[in-house]
């Protein structure tokens, strides 16, 4: 069972280099692709933003943010509880008007419900799936927590999926309805809130400068949430005044039940983001998953010895990945170019700006594949361009989240350039697999590729993540 949802993501790569196809690892092999979708953007900027359809990728992309549904991790979490309170406090300022409370309450209700359809919940082994579009059979052992969230997203397809299917025939990867109606609801939006007689001046001028921010993010970020961080501050500024401006207008014990309810949501985040930040909870990539110290570290313990001077810059690298020493010494010894397919090597690499050539969604590397055809065509141009060396992160396959799999499929392309090249060799890399002796026995070395006669669980000893070849 994977224990956590990069691991399984990280299989991806495990499968690439356990079984790769044998059409891809002769020497003159063609490694050709055919991808019709492939496209830089779209795997490395898009993945932020979703890959619905063009209507559906803005409505959903606030609550996305907000349940990390595009992209996980803690850089890009910022929680729910500027999600949970913005509709509260929009309802607030029409409470005594039972027809747009409840109008407004059902078109926040529905709107929920049709972003559960574009999102997703982890099963027992950690495999992704929505319950209710996903023909998923969960074990007999489901927890009551996970039973009544899929029967949330079950009820939330059945409600919506008259919306969704109506909505379907005016838009596609491309429409041209989805900004008029992205600039009906900001003109609803602000019509609602500035007619109001009964809110303060600084809150409407709180509001209008939230809105014109959250509209220009909406519209021309992709979804990458730092280009909005401006928001947090004023999303909370416009909740407190809100809420604030409603004192005098609600009784004592409302005000009070309000007040403790929104104090809550917001206390309950902060202390569940500073438990998984002080506990330093990492993705352990193994075999095994996580090890009982998981969430034990407060401080990185690879970094940590260089910080207080017990250890030095070459330990530190080692520290932080076996043989990267070897690799950066390696690749000093001269000012030959390198084609760098991910990872973040070369700022410890002597004439890095001059020297390396990213190609971290190896579009590159395609197009060079699709062009000379072989290992021995690709090898001979990299070669003749000046390239001696070829960095390449063992993760990159965990960023795709394209429908078409392309930079995965590029990925084992290049995997297939690499495995049994006589032109290339293997400088260093933290990972390591296993040999089957002369005995019969398993021992481990420092390698990418697995014996193919051993099953995944057999083959790999540590789950490496960057290796560094030489073209001989």
């Amino acid at each position: 069972m994977y224990k956590n949802k990069l691991q399984f993501l990280h299989c991806v790569v495990l499968a690439l280099m356990v079984c790769l196809p044998s059409s891809l690892l002769c020497q003159d092999n063609n490694v050709s692709l055919v991808l019709a979708e492939e496209n830089a953007q779209r795997e490395e900027i898009q993945r932020y933003f979703g890959y619905e359809d063009v209507l559906f990728r803005y409505l959903t992309l606030p609550y996305d943010i907000s349940a990390n549904v595009n992209q996980q991790g803690k850089y890009v979490d910022i929680g729910f509880a500027l999600f949970a309170l913005i509709p509260l406090t929009l309802l607030l300022l029409v409470y005594k008007n039972k027809k747009w409370f409840y109008g407004l309450t059902l078109f926040f209700t529905l709107y929920f419900f049709l972003c559960l359809n574009y999102s997703f919940v982890m099963n027992s082994d950690m495999s992704r799936y929505n319950p209710a579009t996903d023909l998923i059979t969960t074990s007999e052992d489901v927890d009551i927590f996970q039973f009544v969230l899929e029967e949330v997203y079950a009820i939330a397809g059945a409600l919506t999926g008259p919306i969704v299917d109506g909505l379907g025939y005016i838009t596609g990867p491309e429409d041209h309805v989805t900004y008029p109606i992205i600039l009906a609801l900001f003109i609803g939006i602000v019509w609602l809130v500035l007619r109001r007689q009964d809110v303060s001046d600084r809150f409407k001028v709180i509001f209008l400068i939230t809105a014109i921010f959250s509209m220009l993010w909406w519209l021309l970020s992709g979804g990458i949430i730092w280009y909005g961080f401006v928001l947090l501050p004023l999303g909370y500024a416009f909740i407190f005044y809100g809420n604030r401006d409603r004192k005098e207008r609600l009784s004592s014990a409302s005000f009070k039940g309000l007040k403790v309810l929104s104090f809550s949501i917001i206390g309950f985040w902060v202390f569940t983001a500073y438990t998984s930040r002080i506990s330093n909870i990492s993705v352990l990539y193994s075999i095994e998953g996580p090890t009982k110290d998981t969430g034990k570290e407060i401080v990185d313990w690879k970094l940590m010895p260089y910080t207080v001077g017990i250890a030095n810059a070459q330990q530190s690298l080692d520290n932080l990945a076996p043989n990267l020493s070897v690799a950066i010494s390696k690749m000093n010894t001269d000012d030959a170019l390198i084609l760098q397919c991910g990872s973040s090597l070369q700022f410890d690499i002597e004439n890095d700006q001059y020297r390396i050539f990213e190609d971290n969604n190896l579009s590159y590397f395609f197009g060079v594949a699709n062009q000379h055809k072989s290992q021995s065509g690709i090898t001979s141009y990299y070669r003749s361009v000046g390239i001696k060396y070829i960095i390449l992160d063992l993760k990159l396959p965990t960023l795709d989240r394209t429908p078409e799999r392309t930079l995965t499929r590029k990925f084992g392309a290049m995997l297939g350039l690499l495995k049994d090249n006589p032109s290339i060799r293997l400088v260093a890399t933290d990972q390591q697999v296993y040999v089957k002796m002369p005995n019969g026995s398993l021992s481990p070395r420092m390698g990418v590729f697995a014996d193919p006669n051993l099953t995944q669980a057999q083959a790999f000893h540590v789950i490496g993540s960057y290796a560094v070849f030489e073209i001989l």
